[in-house]
């Protein structure tokens, strides 16, 4: 499955740099237009995951952008940028068919975080009761084989034939990972992951406890698109531990190692 393909139309280039980079170290296909007729265009021609829009565009006022955008399309999911002194047309926006607005100077966390949220809506509102169950369906025919965990009949588990043919399923706890279809489930419930997070999660449990340095992290994850000083790596890590395990401040299957790394324990 690709990344999200996400469009900015951002008329500030710092701003829209800014914010691409973001987009793009988190995995999405980031696509930027710098100006209200071109977003548009691009908005109505070409599918996207979601639009992020700044409302203070040249050549057509990004309210104009969302009204022309919402009268042809009625389902992709626009979220605004709005300075402090526009609060109002940040209402007006909403009121408009925006789904979510953010006053810029955004945080990075907050502004990564609303993307998620607005992903994981328009991704899961359809059909998310049926892909729990069929997660619990999966749950009673999993068979343990060869892997992460399944020698020890811990729980963790990953099978062969899935969705994916060559791709197994994994699972610990009340978690199950499908890598084909890059989807994560808690409780029979998707869990929202970054396509970075995603591809974390996945080099630790294809290493089978094996202890990863942040270092062949950064290269398998983010093919060295980051410097190698970064804190990335560990920044991610404890956003997997919030959305995966039990207890954040004390992890029990996403370890850290002293000096060394992470790794994965069943």
């Amino acid at each position: 499955m690709e990344s999200p393909r996400i469009l900015l139309v951002a008329g500030d280039d710092d701003i829209a740099q800014d914010l691409e980079m973001n987009l793009a170290l988190e995995g999405y296909r980031a696509h930027t237009a710098t100006d209200g007729p071109s977003g548009l265009q691009r908005a109505l021609d070409e599918s996207w995951a979601l639009v992020i829009v700044d409302l203070a565009l040249q050549n057509m006022r990004g309210l104009e952008l969302l009204r022309k955008l919402r009268c042809r399309n009625k389902n992709v999911p626009v979220l605004v940028l709005t300075l402090p002194e526009m609060k109002t047309d940040c209402v007006l926006a909403l009121r408009m068919g925006a789904d979510d607005c953010l006053t810029r100077p955004v945080a990075s966390l907050e502004f990564l975080a609303r993307v998620d949220a607005l992903l994981r809506r328009w991704r899961w509102a359809p059909s998310a009761a049926l892909a729990g169950a069929a997660v619990n369906e999966d749950a009673e025919v999993l068979a343990t084989t060869d892997g992460v965990g399944g020698a020890q009949g811990n729980g963790s588990s990953h099978l062969g034939g899935g969705p994916a043919p060559g791709r197994p399923l994994f699972r610990f706890d009340k978690v199950q990972v499908d890598p084909g279809a890059r989807q994560v489930f808690r409780d029979g419930e998707p869990v929202a992951l970054t396509p970075r997070e995603f591809d974390l999660l996945l080099a630790l449990l294809e290493e089978q406890g094996d202890v990863v340095s942040r270092q062949e992290l950064l290269e398998r994850v983010w093919e060295g698109a980051v410097p190698p000083t970064s804190r990335t790596v560990d920044t991610h890590m404890a956003e997997l531990r919030k959305k995966l395990e039990e207890d954040a401040a004390q992890p029990r299957h996403l370890i850290t190692v002293r000096k060394r790394g992470y790794r994965f324990q069943p």
